[in-house]
């Protein structure tokens, strides 16, 4: 798989069979690799390979939405049982979280998808980074996530549906941009974890040119 770019495959299963990680479909997806710091730097090279916080995502699509399923390994979660799961939680970047920046093909806006090891989750539409937000923007997103006390690994699942970005169903073939962010520990140990770093001097994850590629491919 090239390194910007992460393949998605056709799935016509019913949604709740995507959100199983016994589903044969995942495992024929690739995984994409957030193992980087936003820098740029290996984490594997500069914190050893007892680093905990090794992040796997893989992709499928329907015609109605977007799915991805999320593997992260930890030793210990940063994490606020206090915040719920009924509405968006704004401040959930101050904890454990996985991040999706998703930009639809043709679009001029991008979209951010939070997820938090307790299936707490954020949904934000970006029209300008840190300048035009649409905070109350809703993507009608789902969220599953697994946790199994002792396993060290919490698993997520999000299905993102096209209609809410104004995004008509892709076909095969057609490439969207994307990138995915792991958050993760506490300070000063604090990992910013990207797919595609962005390099810039202090962590910052909207930078649109580093995106990669979300490539949609027949699931056949």
């Amino acid at each position: 798989m090239p390194e910007n770019s992460l393949f998605s495959l056709h799935a016509e299963e019913a949604d709740d069979a995507l959100f199983d990680p016994a589903c044969a479909l995942w495992a024929r997806c690739e995984p994409a690799a957030i193992d980087r710091f936003w820098s740029g730097k290996s984490a594997l090279r500069e914190r050893g390979h007892n680093w905990p916080d090794l992040t796997h995502v893989r992709s499928l699509w329907s015609n109605e939405a977007l799915f991805f399923y999320v593997e992260s390994w930890f030793d210990s979660l940063n994490v606020n049982p206090d915040w719920g799961t009924g509405e968006a939680t704004r401040d959930l970047a101050d904890k454990d979280v996985i991040e999706v920046f998703l930009r639809p093909e043709g679009s001029d806006h991008y979209y951010e998808f939070e997820v938090s090891p307790l299936g707490q989750w954020l949904d934000v539409c970006i029209m300008r980074p840190r300048v035009e937000i649409d905070a109350d923007w809703q993507s009608s997103m789902a969220v599953r996530v697994i946790s199994t006390e002792g396993e060290g690994v919490w698993r997520a699942f999000l299905r993102v549906p096209y209609q809410p970005m104004m995004a008509p169903p892709p076909g095969v073939g057609a490439a969207w941009r994307l990138n995915l962010f792991r958050i993760a520990g506490l300070e000063p140990a604090r990992d910013y974890l990207a797919w595609r770093p962005t390099f810039t001097e202090r962590p910052d994850f909207h930078v649109p040119w580093a995106f990669g590629h979300l490539i949609f491919l027949d699931g056949a």
